[in-house]
This record gives structure tokens, sequence and C-alpha cells, in this order.
């Protein structure tokens, strides 16, 4: 499993709405337009969300720390042993030579940001988005459950408070993207979204909020 960008948002954007606009000129009339500039990159986009709390590109080629990059919450990160940083990104053609992700072995291979009550909120209502890019190696086995990100705060009293985002293997060329909410005195809520389809080692671009 290949990974990138693991960003926590607080507060949410809205969306544009754009009219029809002027007809179109006669074909006879019409000019190819230049080609839209390049825009910024992908992290220096997600930076700029209201509500933007903390970003960990992970596209380090070596060593074991996963910087966190110009966050409210600079927490940086670890590479533990099966996790491998390096791989081609989900951007490396937009972004060449600076867009890496870690490959995860997909047993024991992860990376560990340090806890952090802010990056798992408590307050009610409780709202946040977090967001990844996510490639998997092939085909996950039916049944199978690949964690992609999770935050869990266990109290003495064992309430458990904190949210998943995971990907449930079908066997076929696809698989379900589930999200979990974990609530103190009001045990988990689990969502599953429609199967992915097409190829299963495709870049996904996953959200939970």
């Amino acid at each position: 499993v290949l990974v990138l960008i693991i960003v926590v948002l607080f507060g949410f954007t809205g969306c544009s709405s754009f009219g029809e606009g002027p007809p179109a000129p006669p074909p006879s009339q019409q000019q190819q337009p230049p080609g839209p500039p390049p825009g910024p990159p992908y992290a220096d986009s997600v930076k700029t969300t209201t509500g933007f709390l903390a970003l960990w590109p992970m596209n380090e080629t070596s060593g074991i720390d996963a910087k966190a990059t110009s966050s409210i919450i600079n927490l940086d990160g670890e590479y533990k042993p099966g996790a491998a940083p390096g791989a081609e990104g989900a951007f490396i053609h937009k972004e060449p030579n600076t867009n890496f992700a870690p490959q995860l072995n997909g047993t024991s291979g992860y990376v560990e940001v340090p806890f952090n009550q802010q990056l798992n909120p408590s307050t009610n209502p409780i709202r946040f988005s977090v967001e990844l890019w996510v490639k998997p190696a092939g085909p996950i086995p039916s049944g199978v459950e690949q964690i992609l990100i999770s935050s869990h705060n266990t109290s003495a009293g064992g309430n458990n408070r904190g949210y998943e985002i995971l990907l449930v293997g079908t066997g076929g060329s696809h698989a379900i993207v589930r999200g979990r909410i974990f609530n103190v005195n009001a045990g988990t809520t689990s969502v599953d979204i429609t199967p992915t389809t097409g190829d299963p080692v495709a870049w996904r671009h996953v959200v939970l909020t």
C-alpha cells in the first residue's frame, strides 16, 4: 500500500457555482486557448483550506522521520519497520522529483504520529475532516481490513474516542472504503462507502467527514 498526504481539517469550505456564460462563437472563429498554468503543489493548496490543522506529505526519500509540513500542530511522525519512504507519489508527474510516498508492506508497516488531543476532537457537536491519498498494491482478499489512518483515545474507564478510515477487501478489483467514529458513551458508528471500481492499484482520494 502506498499512502500520501494525511490531513486533518476542522471546519469546511463551501462550493462555487458557475453560470453558463455567453454562447460559444462558431467553430470557424474559435481559437485553441493556451493550456492552464501549472497550479501550486497539492500540499500548498491544502494548507490554505479554512480550518487547516495538520499535514504530513510523507514525501521523504530516506530516513525514519515523517515531517509535519507547515502545520498548526507540528508533530513529526516516524516510519516504522515495513514502511519504506521514497516510492512515487500520486502527483509525481505534476511535481517531478519532489512528490513521493512511503510503501507499506501491509502487515507491520505504518507511520506513527504522537497523540495530540486536537487530532482527536471531543467537543459536541464534533465537526472535522480527515483526508489522504492511497494506492493499494493489488486486490485485497475478501473480508481483510487494511487501516489507512486511525486515532484512538481510551480513558481509564475503557471509553474509546477516535476515528478510523480503512479498506475492506472484496477479493476483486475494488475495495469497500469504511469510516468508523468512536464516541464516548455512544458506541461506534460505521459507514461503508460504495466500493471503488476499476484498477485496484490506482491512486484514490479518500476523505472522512
